[in-house]
């Protein structure tokens, strides 16, 4: 797996780490057997399926890992996080040219908000 601390992945990292037990965690491990992560590390089970079973099923198997304690998916060479499950909520990395094209769809544009698109998810800012 590529290093998860990577200027693509600030956001990220510095979201994860505002609870300060994430930072004495790994940056990145694969799950571990028996789905305790689906259980055991602070997002909804049925969140944790939602991103591993379902939005990565069609990723390579070690896409799934859990960063700084989070379930999330991660570009396998890269070392990108393309999404994160937190809670009951998941975010999303989408490319620019999805979020500019959520305001013709009847969605409110990243940039109209002040902010990088890629700063953008559901419950806040990266």
């Amino acid at each position: 797996m590529a290093e998860i601390r990577q200027p693509t992945n600030e956001g990220v990292v510095r979201y994860l780490e505002r609870n300060p037990g994430n930072r004495a965690l790994p940056d990145a491990r694969p799950p571990r057997e028996n789905q305790r992560d689906y259980w055991e590390c602070g997002a909804h089970p049925d969140i944790v399926e939602r991103l591993w079973d379902q939005l990565g099923k069609l990723l390579p198997v070690e896409s799934r890992q859990v960063v700084l304690g989070s379930p999330a998916l991660v570009h396998p060479e890269s070392g990108v996080v393309l999404a994160i499950a937190v809670g009951t909520q998941y975010g999303l990395r989408l490319p620019t040219s999805v979020m500019r094209g959520g305001s013709t769809a009847g969605y409110a544009d990243a940039n109209c908000l002040g902010r990088r698109p890629r700063d953008e998810h559901s419950g806040g800012v990266w």
